[in-house]
């Protein structure tokens, strides 16, 4: 069996996918699944598979502080409609969010004290909002919009591979669903 994975353009540091996974097929016997990687412009998603899309469209965050940017600003609503076009447009959506739960709910120290242009000792930090805050408005969302979160910590080269043979599990999980 072939799968074609489609990942979005717009992503900066896609996950490595490895050439081949290994599945248990629609008759309960394991099965190998050759994967082909197409770089394409999705306008829902980062991930899913080409002719399946209405079925698994994989979201990608890269961890707490994106998250937080993303639940707690003023722009809020954009996520808002990210998950609305997910939940609208396949049967399984999934967020793929980089990071581990300590990572989340353990925030950055704050940065050294700086001068800003003027002299005058200015404070930075990582994070501006509670993590607890961030993560409940995620798990809020995610629950009213029927998507799967999936929390994987990706921190070095190995565990990036190791993330896309996951989402490439979630994805062609969803092929093979529907098939049976």
């Amino acid at each position: 069996m072939q799968l074609t994975i489609q990942r979005d353009t717009s992503e900066q540091r896609p996950l490595a996918f490895p050439s081949r996974i290994r599945a248990r097929g629609p008759s309960g016997v394991g099965i190998w699944i050759d994967l082909l990687i197409e770089d394409v412009s999705l306008v829902t998603g980062d991930y899913t598979v080409k002719g399946y899309h209405h079925l698994t469209l994989v979201e990608r965050k890269c961890g707490i502080l994106e998250i937080g940017k993303n639940i707690l600003s003023p722009d809020c609503h954009r996520l808002e409609r990210e998950f609305v076009r997910l939940r609208d447009e396949c049967r399984y959506p999934i967020l793929f969010i980089e990071g581990s739960l300590a990572s989340f709910l353990n925030p950055p120290r704050p940065k050294r004290p700086r001068r800003d242009g003027q002299g005058r000792t200015v404070q930075d930090t990582d994070m501006a909002f509670s993590p607890e805050e961030a993560v409940f408005g995620l798990f809020t969302l995610c629950r009213q919009y029927g998507i799967m979160p999936m929390i994987c910590p990706v921190t070095g080269v190995d565990q990036k591979r190791k993330a896309g043979v996951c989402v490439a599990l979630l994805l062609a999980a969803g092929v093979l669903a529907h098939a049976s």
